[in-house]
């Protein structure tokens, strides 16, 4: 409805006048159902979730992969041209775990953590 209220204001403005009058009679006809009786247009209501649903199915993946492979790729190859390693996954030691300097023996220090 609203789109067709958009195309009659359009073709006001540039003063094509058929086309004007036939989307303002598209406009007020869909504005006349809705108002009486808005079952009738469930049809296009159905059709319409169908389509972007399906839409969805095939733009989501093309859109993420042309994401990955045009801006994350090549980020990560600069990155790694440039000697970045900003997961620190490179160890500088033999081992992950971290040694703690405080030397835990009283049972107070397990006490009120959080």
């Amino acid at each position: 409805m609203t789109v067709f209220g958009f195309l009659a204001g359009y073709f006001w403005f540039k003063k094509i006048v058929y086309l004007y009058i036939i989307f303002s009679l598209l406009f007020f006809i869909v504005l006349i159902l809705c108002l009486i009786k808005n079952t009738i247009l469930s049809f296009l209501y159905v059709f319409w979730m169908k389509l972007g649903g399906f839409l969805g199915l095939i733009l989501s993946p093309i859109i993420s992969g042309t994401l990955f492979f045009f801006l994350i790729t090549p980020l990560a190859i600069i990155l790694r041209l440039l000697g970045r390693d900003e997961l620190h996954l490179k160890a500088t030691e033999k081992s992950f775990w971290i040694t703690h300097k405080k030397d835990y023996k009283n049972d107070h220090d397990f006490k009120n953590q959080f």
